[in-house]
């Protein structure tokens, strides 16, 4: 395997893992502030606080990666114009494109919806975050 594949491939494994830590960490405080602490035992809240927890720091250490990852393709022109042709410019305006949609769409859950407003603005950030980290890594399958 090439220097440029393997490069290729752990991008994708990154925008994974931030796909994963992101959903987690907000979807369970979003989750929890619909709910209400109050109406989980002890046991269950700090449970659910746990998972966010680990979703957040799982977000934040492939966060990290993907900034070492990137100044690293940085320091070399050569990688930087391969992993960053045409075609991939391509998949990210469309996938920007898409979550825009999506994110214009979640608008609609608050008005819906009775949600406190600041927990419909977590919802709007969860689906723009992961609709376009989602919607880039399927259409860069193609």
């Amino acid at each position: 395997m090439s220097e440029v594949e393997a490069l290729d491939r752990s991008r994708r494994r990154m925008l994974l893992g931030l796909l994963i830590g992101f959903g987690v960490w907000q979807s369970v405080s979003i989750a929890k502030a619909l709910v209400g602490g109050a109406r989980f035992p002890r046991g269950v809240y700090l449970g659910l606080m746990a998972v966010s927890l680990a979703g957040g720091a799982y977000w934040g250490f492939e966060l990290l990666q993907m900034l070492r990852w990137a100044r690293r393709v940085r320091r070399n022109p050569e990688l930087a114009a391969t992993l960053n042709d045409e075609r991939v410019q391509v998949v990210r305006l469309k996938a920007l494109a898409v979550a825009l949609v999506a994110v214009l769409t979640a608008q609609a859950i608050p008005i819906l919806a009775p949600i406190p407003a600041v927990v419909g603005g977590q919802v709007t950030i969860l689906v723009g975050v992961t609709v376009a980290i989602g919607a880039y890594l399927t259409l860069d399958e193609g």
